[in-house]
């Protein structure tokens, strides 16, 4: 072959290559979420649950959508604006999210290939029951088979589609014969590049709030969904386990998450920190800060994980993080081991621990009569003495004794509230 030609192939397969990745990087995010239905029980948390979705999408570079309270014909203009707009955007990634009512019915005579066949859809705020005959052609929108969200998902030629139900939540139980609460496994050729969640498994329903007085004022999956996709370095699959263990606690067992189909593409909500505009050292900090916060807690070796893929070696918190995943797989106990420091509590009134092996160290206790009193405040985090990175010394609480008796000057930086405070002794 001509070295030319080779040449000339090489460049057009490059192009090629580059102009997939381009697109793939376009990011696209339908939500609806129908509180106010006018005929039957009205929900309390959806617009709340697609508002906090919509906040952590963005911040994941999604250009998003959001529609309210919206009746069958607004969801139907949207979708089809939507799928106008992924066809424009070939190798797009998309997102449908949908908090509300949802049921299965064999008794649509709308689908084209009416044999009655049983099919899933999600509800406007104007359907109505009553409306027999009228009511999926006025009120419902088919989430599967002919003429369907998944078909208009499939038709938009992405290189991934996530289609998120958060629906046939726990108020609604339809009377009207032929109307089934909880919908029923998808049929599976209309789906394309679709990666289906369900909030709850087929047949079952949803809860539209918590479990639990003062917990957020969302759904559980709501809540579950989107603290799991921030987790850097996991794809939505390997997501699940934790969405669907996180619904679980929040539900007391009473409702589980479901999934169908697969994952065409490795796609990360969040990119990792290396890769983000502006990555500077101030950002990086805290968004490091803020990582950890969120997850440090969570006794899930997935989140602390993804703590680890995101910073790698040189998070803030990187061998607490590895500490803890080994905590966690061995079966050991992370709850608060405080570990006074005798000299420290006896002669300055200063109380010091971790909550687990490896985890930073913080204040417990400051005695009124205490030299750090007004300076130091409980669950103040040591992150430098005297100019040292304290997780780089291997007893800082022995070193901070031995300074303290010396009468020499202390400096010690900690972090309250994600945000450093310097404090002055001597």
């Amino acid at each position: 072959m001509n070295v030319r030609v080779l040449q000339l192939i090489i460049c057009a397969v490059l192009v090629a290559m580059l102009t997939t990745v381009a697109q793939a990087q376009n990011r696209y995010a339908l939500l609806v979420g129908n509180t106010g239905y006018q005929n039957i029980t009205k929900l309390t948390n959806p617009i709340r649950d697609i508002e906090l979705v919509a906040k952590t999408l963005r911040s994941a570079e999604f250009d998003v959508k959001v529609l309210k309270d919206a009746s069958k014909a607004e969801m139907k203009r949207e979708i089809d604006a939507f799928a106008a707009k992924l066809a424009a955007n070939p190798g797009s990634v998309s997102l449908v999210y949908f908090a509300g009512h949802g049921l299965r019915s064999n008794m649509d005579p709308t689908a084209p290939d009416y044999k009655g066949e049983t099919y899933n859809y999600v509800l406007g705020v104007n359907f109505n029951e009553a409306d027999s005959l009228h009511a999926f052609e006025n009120g419902a929108v088919r989430v599967d088979g002919p003429d369907s969200l998944t078909a208009a998902l499939k038709a938009g030629r992405t290189a991934q589609n996530y289609l998120i139900i958060d629906a046939c939540r726990n108020d609604f139980t339809p009377r009207a014969s032929g109307l089934t609460r909880g919908f029923g496994v998808m049929k599976t050729p209309e789906t394309g590049e679709t990666f289906m969640v369900f909030a709850t498994k087929p047949g079952e329903f949803a809860m539209d709030g918590p479990a639990g007085k003062g917990l957020p004022q969302n759904s559980p999956f709501a809540i579950a969904f989107t603290e799991a996709i921030q987790n850097r370095g996991h794809t939505l699959t390997a997501l699940m386990p934790e969405i669907t263990l996180h619904v679980r606690s929040l539900t007391g067992g009473a409702q589980t998450p479901w999934q169908q189909g697969a994952e065409a593409i490795r796609f990360n909500f969040f990119k990792p920190v290396s890769g983000m505009k502006e990555n500077t050292r101030l950002k990086r900090e805290k968004l490091d800060l803020a990582h950890w916060e969120r997850v440090k807690n969570s006794r899930s070796v997935i989140s602390i994980s993804g703590y680890v893929d995101t910073f790698g070696p040189e998070a803030r918190h990187y061998n607490d993080a590895k500490t803890l995943i080994e905590r966690l797989n061995k079966g050991l106990d992370t709850d608060v081991e405080t570990k006074q420091t005798t000299s420290l509590s006896a002669t300055y009134g200063l109380v010091v621990g971790r909550e687990f092996a490896g985890a930073p160290l913080k204040v417990m206790t400051v005695e009124k009569s205490s030299v750090f009193s007004g300076k130091l405040l409980e669950n103040d985090q040591f992150y430098k003495l005297n100019g040292a990175r304290v997780k780089d010394i291997a007893d800082p609480e022995a070193m901070l004794a031995d300074l303290l008796k010396s009468k020499r000057p202390v400096s010690l930086m900690v972090l309250r509230n994600n945000r450093p405070y310097t404090v002055n002794i001597r």
